[in-house]
């Protein structure tokens, strides 16, 4: 079984797509063939304090959107594995219409979804990762230990 490392072993970016605290890879692990799609540091929900309540719930609105984008260039891609990396919501808490988008849109997707919490959005038994019912596709990391998950549909560990 081969041992593929989402962070460190990237083998040849094929786009990139940037947006607000993001940026958006499309990658290729070349051993093979297997495709990987990471997103790190989208900080939904984010407060956005220098603007408008208005202003604001536009901009977390196209925050949610870029979530969809991800979902789509995942079926586009036709990847086996998406990494949400680093805080992916700006806090331990979600908006509502966030906690529901983010199960739905997780749910529709194909690929096996890992997510390792941040420092914005750590795991606690009483954070968004703990409390959010979350489709079987999707494998949260709990804990500050070094954890590994077989995929031997894959012939991978993550």
């Amino acid at each position: 079984m081969k041992i593929v490392k989402l962070i460190t072993f990237v083998a040849d970016t094929t786009e990139t797509v940037t947006g607000s605290d993001a940026f958006l890879k499309d990658l290729r692990i070349r051993r093979g063939g297997m495709k990987a799609l990471r997103s790190v540091r989208l900080h939904m929900d984010s407060p956005f304090e220098a603007l408008s309540g208005e202003k604001a719930a536009i901009r977390r609105a196209e925050q949610r959107a870029l979530l969809g984008k991800i979902a789509e260039l995942a079926r586009e891609r036709e990847v086996d594995l998406v990494l949400l990396a680093g805080d992916l919501l700006d806090s331990g808490s979600a908006y509502r219409e966030t906690a529901l988008m983010l199960r739905q849109t997780l749910a529709e997707m194909e690929a096996k979804v890992f997510i390792a919490p941040g420092n914005h959005d750590f795991y606690s038994p009483r954070s968004v990762w703990a409390l959010l019912e979350l489709p079987e596709n999707v494998h949260v990391f709990r804990s500050n230990e070094i954890e590994c998950v077989s995929l031997p549909e894959l012939d991978t560990e993550v």
